[in-house]
């Protein structure tokens, strides 16, 4: 230290103000790591982490297997007068089932309306002639008597009302479109009434079990259910693992080797992290804990990691991603009022370490009042 600072020192004591990042550049710091760790788990999961699980899992030869009994499965309902298809439009393959479901129901309701033959009334064909269970027949009408009124009930006989025979007519007359009622009611039958019954014949047929020229449904059924829990799996650890190595590639890496323990967004942004009671650069050694925390705010990504090798939609349906995601964002919703309210903009993570966030040239001014170079 030179003489003309010890005699600085000498007069007074010298005093700055530290100003911490504000709000949103406090929040913005938090955005770059988040998205960082999303691009980069985006890509180790398509580029390495599901590839090479899908190699040593074998999940080509396994998905091989179940498109083969998805066809098995379905050439059961087939055969049995329990799906049908448009041979004019469709063939009977995976791809083609809820385009045939949907013809099936038109069929279905052809039958009440006097236009395709009685094979097509499936409940029936199933429950008395497949099933021998006439009950349950006149359960799928009964039982959803009290939420539906599409049926004129009789004890075991069942008309389509009047109403709805005049609504849907058009769907089997060439050149006539039904009314915007018609087609709401339509819609209402095939999802409320049709497809429900359909999911709850399956589902009996799954118990039971169904055959058609020696081919089991429910043998098939169970290869099916397998690979898509087998699939689940795959797309969920190869999510996880590559959220893993990204995080610890943004918040834990790169904060061990560079010199002021900074994260990739922190140092394309050029903002510090010091401890609030040395104004230092906080120690290499709560970079661990602080990864913890990192890992734990920016989880909510990780339901979008697989997005492209799964819809969007389907993301949804992963069972633990999104659990795990919705306690993350509610995690990070608890973190961003802790920071709206801080009067030194904190966040939870920075309370919880005991650091403040400040900008470079905030830091140089702290440095410099020590007496050291920045």
């Amino acid at each position: 230290m030179d003489e003309a600072r010890k005699n600085e020192m000498e007069e007074g004591v010298k005093t700055i103000d530290v100003t911490p990042l504000k709000k949103w550049n406090r929040f913005l710091s938090f955005l770059a790591d988040y998205f960082l760790t999303f691009i980069f788990g985006l890509l180790l999961f398509h580029l390495g982490a599901f590839p090479l699980g899908s190699v040593a899992t074998k999940a080509p030869e396994r998905y091989d297997q179940y498109l083969s009994s998805v066809k098995e499965r379905d050439y059961v309902l087939y055969g049995n007068n329990l799906l049908f298809f448009d041979e004019r439009s469709s063939n009977k393959n995976p791809e083609s089932f809820t385009v045939n479901l949907d013809y099936t129901c038109k069929q279905y309701i052809g039958y009440y309306l006097g236009e395709t033959e009685e094979s097509r009334e499936i409940f029936k064909n199933y429950y008395t002639s497949l099933a021998k269970n006439k009950q349950n027949y006149i359960s799928v009408y009964k039982g959803l008597k009290a939420k539906l009124d599409f049926f004129d009930i009789g004890e075991t006989t069942f008309t389509l009302k009047e109403e709805y025979k005049s609504e849907f007519s058009a769907l089997f007359t060439p050149g006539d479109e039904m009314s915007s009622k018609g087609y709401k009611d339509y819609e209402s039958f095939q999802n409320e009434f049709f497809l429900r019954s359909y999911t709850v014949m399956l589902s009996d047929i799954q118990k039971d079990d169904l055959t058609y020229n020696g081919v089991s449904y429910k043998a098939n059924q169970k290869i099916v259910s397998d690979y898509k829990r087998f699939a689940d799996v795959l797309v969920i650890a190869s999510a996880l693992i590559s959220y893993f190595i990204s995080s610890m590639a943004v918040s834990l890496l790169l904060p061990i080797i560079t010199s002021h323990q900074k994260t990739l967004g922190n140092l394309v942004l050029r903002y510090e992290r010091v401890d609030t009671a040395s104004l230092s650069i906080y120690q290499k050694k709560k970079v661990p804990l602080l990864f913890i925390y990192y890992f734990a705010m920016n989880a909510s990504c990780i339901l979008f990691i697989p997005w492209g090798n799964v819809g969007f939609n389907e993301l949804f349906s992963l069972p633990m991603l999104l659990p795990l995601s919705v306690v993350a964002l509610a995690l990070s919703l608890v973190s961003l009022a802790f920071l709206l309210f801080d009067p030194f903009n904190r966040d939870l993570m920075d309370r919880l370490s005991f650091t403040v966030m400040v900008s470079q040239s905030s830091m140089a001014d702290i440095y410099r009042a020590k007496g050291y170079d920045f």
